[in-house]
């Protein structure tokens, strides 16, 4: 999530909320990161990380595992490597306040859920307001209206035995090239493809046997490039007849990339949730197919 803040009260500055309001997620900081809001005097006693605490804790959600770029709670002072990993990989997770990277199609893009925290604070905290105490009044309380907007990135669910449903999603990563500056390098940015072009091909039942074929086109980078067709691939789940076993195969037929990019999926309901990598770009040069199967 970004958004404008009037920093200097002269010009605004686009930040990211997880890391440019106070108390926000600082690991691995970037130089600009915890600046900005920290310094208005209003907002003094707000702390977004433990705000996000206060709602995970009002909705009763406990200790859960949800696909999350980057968690690291508050107490924790180190870096926790395998919390951090910026892909859209299960994590046990405890607030709203100690995660960003929205899964599973942008872990790696920092967004957060302190939008809420503030919110929160806003509400039951209050903002100081010069005028308004000087007059004799309380801080003042802010009350929020937002627009909640689902991915771009389409998600399948395929209903499995005894009402069971299994999600996947295709994911592609940049993990390196040297046109493009994207390092290989663990915690190195490295961009979620854009899905550019998505096809279903085949829904049909065989001898029982249920079978989905999607044709995706992947770009190599994110937003803000090119957004092409660097790499196609064809997707194949199929579902046995009892409906207890999916089984996906991953299969490139055409790639003009400079980058390596790594292509799999996000599957969850199954025995594992998994983010995994099935198959490989490297340069234009395609890998053979690869298939994985998971038991319900």
């Amino acid at each position: 999530m970004r958004a404008a803040y009037p920093i200097n009260h002269r010009r605004p500055q686009n930040i990211f909320d997880s890391d440019h309001l106070p108390g926000a997620f600082s690991v691995n900081a970037d130089p600009g990161e915890n600046s900005g809001l920290n310094t208005v005097p209003s907002l003094a006693s707000l702390d977004v990380r433990a705000e996000g605490k206060n709602i995970w804790n009002d909705e009763g959600l406990g200790v859960k595992k949800y696909f999350i770029g980057e968690y690291q709670p508050s107490s924790t002072t180190s870096p926790l490597p395998a919390n951090i990993d910026r892909n859209p990989t299960a994590k046990s997770v405890d607030s709203f306040g100690d995660i960003r990277g929205h899964g599973p199609d942008a872990t790696a893009s920092k967004g957060g859920f302190h939008g809420a925290s503030v919110a929160r604070y806003g509400k039951y905290t209050g903002v100081t307001n010069a005028a308004a105490i000087a007059a004799g009044g309380d801080k003042l309380r802010v009350d929020q209206i937002s627009v909640a907007l689902d991915s771009h990135i389409p998600q399948i669910k395929i209903p499995m035995d005894g009402g069971k449903t299994v999600s996947v999603l295709f994911i592609a990563k940049s993990v390196a090239s040297v046109g493009a500056n994207i390092s290989k390098n663990y915690k190195a940015y490295q961009p979620t493809g854009a899905i550019t072009a998505f096809f279903i091909d085949e829904i049909q039942n065989v001898s029982g046997q249920t079978i989905y074929k999607y044709r995706i086109s992947f770009s190599d980078t994110d937003q803000g490039s090119d957004n092409e067709s660097d790499a196609k691939v064809l997707y194949e789940i199929k579902v046995s007849a009892d409906k207890k076993t999916l089984t996906i195969g991953v299969n490139y037929f055409d790639s003009s990339s400079g980058a390596e990019m790594h292509i799999g999926y996000v599957i969850g309901g199954t025995t594992k949730m998994v983010c995994t990598s099935m198959s490989q770009v490297l340069k234009g040069l395609v890998y053979p197919q690869a298939t994985l199967s998971m038991v319900t």
